[in-house]
């Protein structure tokens, strides 16, 4: 609405402008003509002249404020134009898992001729054995000097352990490599349509890309470009927890990626993500832009609204959002 007016406004002006000088040119013009300029000159040196000159300094001075944005034009600019970089968020923001844990686990008990596992005793399982490696050794065990698949094969075990099942060495190592396998593919997972064109879209406006996710390195090379979200062409930089030994919230996880994003002011950065407490509250902290997306519409949202925080249903309404003069976070 302000750009539409701002636009009208000036139109107008330059209008006014325009007449002002055809005036002008056409009293010269036929005063050159029937020779009448010196007598003009004589009778009116200066009155005509200081008339017309004031006439356009008013007309040139009320063009010039008007091409400038009004103090409330440039309050409602788009937070686009000051950001060199966004970082987002994976699971929850750009992908989603699929299915249900059972599913799997269950494929890989099958695979070696076993019967499923009780599809809720597995998930409090694995809720369980997870909470506690990530408590004993976060970041996928990285202090400890622990790989990645050496972390999720104890996680594994422990998960199925707690469900009640318990299988020999032989046997659950053919059930874990399936399970593995299948959580380094697409297979588990899907992608969000309106991911890839976001990411390029941002990209396309000249402001950088960046993965912060705490997830380790399948995500970077095999995850996210099975769905064709590879590094150069959605995205720039990855901060990856499980490669970089720190996690969300931990703000230093935002640091880092400030660091690869080239060494940018916080203010200068929209983070994106589907947690309060990992995402938007330590890159807040961090002083940088941030917003939630509530893409299963969550009981959380009314609360992180309340909070005052910016919450939108997908990224194609964080498109409109960020190209709109609403932009407030």
């Amino acid at each position: 609405m302000l750009s539409r007016s701002w636009n009208r406004s000036k139109r107008s002006h330059t209008h006014s402008l325009s007449l002002s000088l055809s005036l002008f040119l056409a009293v010269v013009s036929i005063t050159v003509k029937l020779k009448l300029l010196p007598k003009l000159l004589r009778f009116v040196p200066s009155v005509l002249l200081y008339s017309w000159v004031a006439i356009l300094k008013v007309s040139l001075d009320s063009f010039r404020d008007n091409k400038r944005p009004a103090p409330q034009l440039i309050s409602a600019m788009a937070i686009l134009s000051l950001l060199r970089c966004i970082t987002i968020d994976v699971t929850g923001t750009l992908i989603a898992y699929k299915g249900q844990l059972g599913d799997y686990y269950c494929l890989a008990a099958k695979a070696v001729g076993l019967p499923c596992p009780d599809y809720k005793r597995v998930h409090d399982g694995f809720k369980l054995a997870y909470k506690d490696m990530a408590q004993k050794y976060p970041c996928f065990g990285f202090a400890a000097g622990m790989s990645s698949t050496e972390w999720w094969k104890t996680c594994v075990r422990n998960s199925f352990s707690r469900a009640g099942y318990d299988y020999d060495d032989e046997t659950y190592e053919k059930i874990f490599n399936s399970i593995h396998a299948t959580f380094g593919s697409s297979t588990p997972y899907t992608v969000f349509p309106d991911s890839q064109p976001f990411l390029r879209w941002v990209r396309q406006q000249g402001v950088k890309v960046g993965i912060v996710s705490n997830s380790e390195h399948r995500y970077p090379n095999t995850v996210l470009p099975a769905f064709d979200l590879k590094e150069g062409s959605e995205w720039d930089f990855g901060v990856f927890s499980g490669i970089e030994g720190v996690e969300k919230p931990n703000p230093k996880i935002f640091e880092i990626a400030l660091e690869r994003a080239g060494n940018i002011a916080p203010k200068e950065v929209l983070h994106i993500g589907d947690s309060m407490r990992k995402d938007y509250e330590p890159a807040k902290s961090m002083g940088m832009h941030a917003l939630l997306l509530d893409r299963f519409k969550t009981q959380d949202a009314m609360e992180w609204r309340k909070s005052g925080a910016t919450v939108l249903p997908d990224l194609l309404a964080a498109q409109e959002w960020l190209s709109s003069g609403k932009s407030s976070c």
